[in-house]
């Protein structure tokens, strides 16, 4: 059996997985799509240019999942913040801080993804 704590991106996969087969929204289940692609395509990379382009790609995929609108009206929220400035240095050819820490990463993403799109608190 895999150990699944030691799998990168696992919290943002289940993240993806779960928008994928919850929204209605074909456009959004889309994106969450591409979430999951880009995730693949990170584990798949083998060298350090291969996995900064990877990185980037599921940067994009989870802004694309989550929407512009959406970041610039949560962009009070410190995750989102930061996603915001992670996002912007993907853009460029490299990171300037360097790759930041996987698992840091795959907490962040996740934890805005399930901000987006995860299930809404029921009322009391």
């Amino acid at each position: 059996m895999m150990d699944t704590s030691k799998v990168p991106w696992v919290k943002t996969e289940t993240a993806a997985d779960y928008i994928w087969r919850h929204t209605r929204n074909p456009l959004i289940r889309a994106h969450a799509a591409d979430v999951q692609q880009a995730i693949a395509a990170c584990r798949m990379a083998d060298n350090p240019v291969d996995a900064a382009a990877a990185l980037a790609g599921l940067l994009i995929a989870v802004h694309e999942c989550t929407g512009s609108s959406w970041l610039r009206a949560n962009s009070d929220d410190p995750d989102v913040a930061r996603f915001t400035m992670l996002l912007e240095s993907a853009t460029e050819s490299t990171f300037a801080d360097g790759i930041p820490d996987v698992g840091d990463l795959d907490e962040l993403l996740a934890t805005v993804l399930w901000a987006a799109h995860g299930p809404q608190p029921t009322a009391p």
